[in-house]
């Protein structure tokens, strides 16, 4: 239903979480645990009354992070969340858990990071700065629950009113700030700077700082606060069709405050949990710069080559250093085993006595991965949940493949990995760069 849409970003900002999460042990002191491998713990009074079923709208507070982090808390938007109840898709998951739950009970959630990207969010793989093997901690209290009916028909109310409301709300707002220009094509445009050059033209990029706010006050967002303008094709959809009305009256370095009725802006559905329906909107804005598309796309394609030109200067430093890394940790750890083929030099450290790991089968494996200077990026030990993989399908990186195909359950070997079986000329994210030799440190669980 359209009026369900209102309530869909409360689960976008879940699922667009942006940090690598604290890792966690393999029991939680206090916590009980569902025997679909939830842990839950609850706070206060537990309270009995009637418990969430799909498609039942929630209203409720909501914190969450790494286990000693806040990553995002609704206290930070000033407003509680609303997202429709749903079956649970994977097991051990946020929607089982609020499933436990009735009016008025505080609960903590510890909930796989690697289920919760892949099969809530759906995402294609999980963001090179999540580790597979992290949780997410949710400290969430319900507030109020609502069928669909019960929901769509307060929004409806709510809607209605506010209609009725901003013609009369527009109206005080120009008075109290004693602005008397008449509308033009809708909007209302008062120039406070006036800038220098031609005015706004389709096609034109331009650099754009803004607020927009409520006509009551409350703040939706701001460019100015990063102090990082926003960048767009003027004349292409990017916000309201309202507010493109007035820019198109700015000049380089003037500013403007603009504002959009409803009609002209997110209308009687508004925007998900943030704008309400029949808004009026005040954007305050300041035009930053104005290129054509031509002299746009030149400073494109100077940008474009000038990162080509530090990426391939990069990829040649650590290129012609990375022999030179091996041949120090080889001679620093007094390693004799030969490199095989690949490059790949594999010490076992302790042979295994179980099934023999084979192209096909499923491999569980711990491991902790180091830079060759000993600096750790990673480990599955740290929250205690195993990295499985199939060997030989290239679901992980050709070093792996190899090496867990030479072991057997219960073996651990470290392994010393050059980039060309590993990341290679282009690296992974952040923290391993182009041409980077990789150590891991391996166990074998078991053979599925």
């Amino acid at each position: 239903m359209e009026k369900m849409k209102k309530i869909n970003l409360n689960l976008l900002i879940i699922a667009l979480i942006t940090i690598s999460f604290a890792a966690c042990q393999s029991e939680f002191p206090g916590y009980k645990k569902t025997e679909t491998g939830l842990y839950y713990k609850f706070h206060g009074e537990k309270h009995e009354s009637k418990k969430p079923v799909d498609g039942d709208i929630l209203t409720m507070t909501m914190t969450y992070g790494s286990k000693d982090s806040v990553i995002f808390s609704t206290d930070r938007i000033k407003e509680p969340a609303q997202i429709p109840m749903r079956a649970p898709v994977f097991q051990g998951g946020l929607f089982e858990g609020l499933a436990l739950m009735s009016v008025g009970d505080s609960v903590t959630l510890i909930i796989s990071a690697d289920s919760f990207f892949t099969k809530v969010a759906r995402a294609p793989q999980l963001p090179d700065f999540i580790d597979s093997s992290s949780y997410l901690y949710f400290d969430v209290k319900l507030l109020s629950l609502k069928t669909q009916a019960e929901y769509i028909k307060e929004q409806q109310e709510t809607a209605d009113s506010l209609k009725i409301q901003e013609p009369i709300l527009l109206e005080n707002y120009l008075k109290e700030n004693n602005i008397t220009v008449k509308p033009t094509e809708g909007v209302y445009y008062i120039e406070e700077e006036k800038g220098s050059g031609r005015k706004v033209k389709e096609t034109d990029f331009i650099k754009l700082n803004f607020a927009i706010s409520l006509i009551d006050g409350k703040s939706i967002f701001s460019t100015f606060e990063r102090n990082r303008p926003m960048e767009f094709e003027f004349g292409k959809n990017w916000d309201t069709k309202g507010v493109n009305i007035g820019i198109k009256n700015l000049r380089k370095g003037g500013k403007a405050k603009i504002i959009v009725p409803s009609e002209l802006g997110f209308g009687k559905k508004g925007k998900s949990n943030v704008i309400p329906p029949f808004a009026t909107l005040i954007y305050n804005v300041e035009l930053v710069d104005i290129t054509t598309k031509a002299e746009h796309e030149k400073q494109q394609a100077i940008l474009k080559k000038q990162q080509e030109q530090k990426k391939a200067k990069e990829q040649k430093v650590n290129k012609n250093a990375e022999s030179g890394k091996i041949k120090k940790y080889l001679s620093d750890n007094s390693v004799t085993v030969q490199p095989s083929e690949s490059g790949l030099y594999f010490i076992e450290t302790e042979a295994g006595t179980g099934a023999q790991a084979e192209v096909g089968k499923k491999a569980k494996v711990h491991y902790t991965l180091y830079y060759l200077d000993g600096t750790k990026l990673q480990s599955s030990k740290d929250a205690n949940r195993p990295f499985e993989f199939t060997l030989g399908k290239g679901e992980v990186i050709p070093a792996w493949d190899e090496a867990i195909a030479l072991m057997k359950e219960g073996g651990k070997a470290t392994l010393l990995a050059p980039s060309k079986i590993a990341y290679g000329e282009n690296g992974k994210g952040k923290d391993i760069p182009p041409y980077t030799p990789l150590l891991f440190e391996v166990e074998l669980l078991e053979v599925k």
